[in-house]
């Protein structure tokens, strides 16, 4: 009773239940498992360098669309095996070498002639794409997929559903059926086979969002569109007709000059100052939902110090690379302030 702890009671013992196991039923639920076995004596090393066989091989795959695929198995400290399968089939396993990398280089070197012996599974008869739909009339005139997913942020609603189905394998033609949160209907439709599948999804989106405007659901399309980016951030409501964006209008920096972020770059050197960085925040639990802003280097800060900090902050936008334009929109407006302040002394 030496390590005992002092004023420890073991009466207290008697009225409850020891939960003990034998020795039998602990090895049966804690199974022996033996450590892997010392390494080999000499496991191989691959003869080629630089991965080449295994770059040709992916290559071959991929012009082919063959889908390849590696399992690797630890059998030593430090010795692999691989296992191959292409299509989802088993080709072939070879081992043991020395690390991961040799052991696919030389699988890949094997089995390459297996792969430029497949048919190419990517290539599509005539036929196979004759009954599919053109691109309708307006598909690239808006940016359609934006405004349904801006339609469901603005109400507080779920993401849209766009469903994707290849009406023949895995490499099209593709229908997409989209589902609006709140209604109903469907837009697009698995009857619907467009040539690729982002064709699939923007004449569904564009579907949903013309019969939202019919319905009044959706603000209706400016009259008269530009093709410039401006432009089309101005339909997808990334502008607002703030005094600033007026005065942009009058500078004629949307008169077809790039987008948002070259009218930036154009306007930065006029103005002495470098190129701002473009910070882009994804927001959390959304699917490509950004908050962006820009920021300028300490020296251009210290020339105005209306620069600072971040600048043209914008929030909420689908993809990064619209994000980028709206934030430029914003800069602009700073920028044509310091333009405008500096013609006026």
């Amino acid at each position: 009773m030496e390590n005992v702890t002092p004023g420890y009671d073991f009466g207290s013992l008697d009225d409850k239940p020891m939960d003990l196991m034998t020795l039998e039923q602990f090895e049966l639920e804690n199974p022996y498992t033996p450590p892997l076995p010392r390494r080999t004596a000499n496991p191989l090393r691959t003869t080629s360098k630089n991965g080449q066989h295994t770059a040709e091989f992916h290559m071959a795959c991929d012009a082919r669309g063959v889908l390849c695929d590696f399992v690797f198995h630890t059998v030593a400290q430090g010795c692999f095996d691989v296992e191959l399968r292409l299509g989802g089939e088993y080709v072939d396993r070879i081992g043991q070498y020395a690390s991961k990398k040799d052991a696919k280089e030389e699988i890949c070197k094997k089995h390459l002639a297996t792969v430029e012996a497949m048919p190419n599974f990517k290539k599509r008869k005539a036929n196979d794409t004759a009954h599919c739909l053109s691109a309708p009339a307006g598909l690239d005139e808006e940016l359609w997929v934006n405004l349904i997913y801006e339609y469901t942020h603005k109400n507080q609603l779920p993401a849209p559903d766009f469903e994707y189905q290849p009406t023949e394998g895995n490499t099209g033609p593709w229908t997409c059926v989209l589902r609006v949160p709140g209604f109903q209907s469907t837009f697009g439709g698995h009857d619907k086979p467009y040539t690729t599948k982002m064709y699939a999804k923007k004449a569904a989106a564009m579907e949903a969002a013309q019969w939202l405007r019919s319905v009044t659901r959706m603000a209706p399309a400016p009259d008269k569109r530009r093709k410039s980016s401006t432009g089309s951030l101005a339909a997808t409501g990334f502008m607002s007709e703030t005094g600033a964006t007026q005065a942009l209008r009058s500078m004629d920096l949307n008169a077809n000059h790039g987008s948002p972020s070259e009218q930036v770059h154009v306007l930065a050197i006029e103005l002495g100052f470098t190129q701002p960085a473009y910070k882009h925040i994804k927001i959390p639990g959304t699917d490509a939902f950004y908050n962006s802003y820009a920021q300028f280097i300490e020296r251009d800060v210290r020339k105005d110090g209306r620069l600072e900090g971040q600048i043209g902050m914008t929030h909420h936008v689908y993809g990064k690379k619209a994000a980028q334009q709206a934030c430029a929109i914003e800069v602009l407006k700073v920028l044509h302030t310091i333009h405008q302040s500096r013609h006026m002394h």
